[in-house]
């Protein structure tokens, strides 16, 4: 169905807030040349007007392009099955941050009838073993990760540290954290060429995310993490580094891809 592109409205629970620029300028040019191959996802809201659910970061790069109308997908659905369809797009489809997916996550704990027998005002749904199995099997994410991103919100923001969107090239070490450095967040870079190691992690290091990093052509090890650190390593590229992708020792981590 093709609709007014003023009559459409982005909806307020996409979890992503940050569109980042050089995603969408690539967008862009791929909507120039080829046009939209897959429509927006939307439903009908008040004054015929009709709010985005799915394809919002297609939406900003129309805007931009200064479309008049687009092809849209029209669903009649209530405010729950609308976040529920947004929020799996944005597991499916997009690369969101730790913090992203927390705030992704207490957003749908907080339509479930049982949250509202707790207090906002304590950490108790993240502690409450039916709510996070719920939550689980709704999105079918592990209980654990849930119950990890949910106790980052505890944090103050200036606790919540990202290293996001950079390049890290020939240097010693591209990124080196040391002694007792908590909640980091290393997230899209591209980190080659450095003597030693891409990333190095050494001792009492908590919770640091790993996260969709190309790590190449280093000295020694893609990533090394040693001595009682602990972390999630996922969706990263490791190749052509001297020594080991990954050499972990007397450190937990969560891997995948």
């Amino acid at each position: 169905m093709l609709i007014e592109f003023g009559k459409l409205v982005p909806n307020d629970y996409n979890p992503r807030k940050l569109f980042r620029s050089a995603l969408l300028e690539e967008l862009k040019k791929s909507i120039k040349n080829y046009g939209l191959i897959e429509p927006l996802v939307v439903r009908p809201i008040n004054k015929n007007k009709y709010e985005v659910i799915c394809g919002m970061r297609r939406y900003y790069a129309l805007q931009d392009l200064g479309v008049e109308e687009i092809e849209c997908s029209v669903k009649e659905i209530d405010d729950k099955d609308a976040i529920d369809l947004a929020f799996m797009e944005n597991l499916q489809r997009e690369n969101l941050t730790p913090i992203e997916e927390a705030k992704m996550f207490l957003t749908r704990l907080k339509m479930f009838p049982e949250y509202q027998k707790l207090s906002d005002s304590s950490s108790n749904f993240r502690y409450n073993s039916e709510l996070i199995k719920k939550l689980s099997k709704l999105y079918s994410i592990s209980e654990g990760t849930i119950r990890n991103r949910l106790s980052l919100l505890i944090l103050p923001e200036e606790l919540q540290n990202n290293v996001e969107n950079n390049e890290i090239t020939y240097n010693q070490h591209g990124i080196r954290l040391y002694y007792g450095s908590r909640f980091t967040i290393i997230l899209n870079n591209t980190i080659e060429h450095n003597s030693m190691h891409g990333i190095y992690v050494y001792q009492d290091c908590e919770y640091t995310d790993i996260l969709n990093n190309r790590i190449s052509f280093n000295g020694q090890d893609g990533i090394q993490m040693l001595l009682r650190s602990h972390g999630f390593i996922q969706y990263n590229i490791l190749d052509s580094n001297t020594n080991y992708g990954m050499y972990i020792r007397n450190a937990y981590f969560r891997s995948s891809h």
